[in-house]
């Protein structure tokens, strides 16, 4: 194995137990704290931030383009919600 391969089994190792947590996280989330803010941000603002970097990492190609899954709420982001 070259050291290429060798870093890119290391980091999927480690990338597909903590993107399988993420996604226990969106699953399981209490609306209430999905809603809640961390640093003036909510909490569901910062999990869209931390899949929009995944897709930016990890996308083929050269060019980065908004996730297909965001061109809907992209201008939605900065409002503020009156959910609770």
């Amino acid at each position: 194995m070259t050291a290429k391969s060798d870093m890119r089994m290391i980091v999927k190792r480690h990338f597909n137990p903590a993107f399988k947590m993420l996604e226990k996280i969106v699953e399981t989330c209490p609306d209430d704290l999905w809603n809640s803010k961390i640093e003036k941000v909510p909490f569901w603002q910062q999990i869209y931030h931390a899949v929009t970097g995944i897709d930016f990492w990890f996308r083929e190609g050269g060019e980065f383009t908004v996730p297909k899954f965001s061109k809907d709420i992209t201008e939605d982001l900065s409002k503020e919600s009156n959910t609770f």
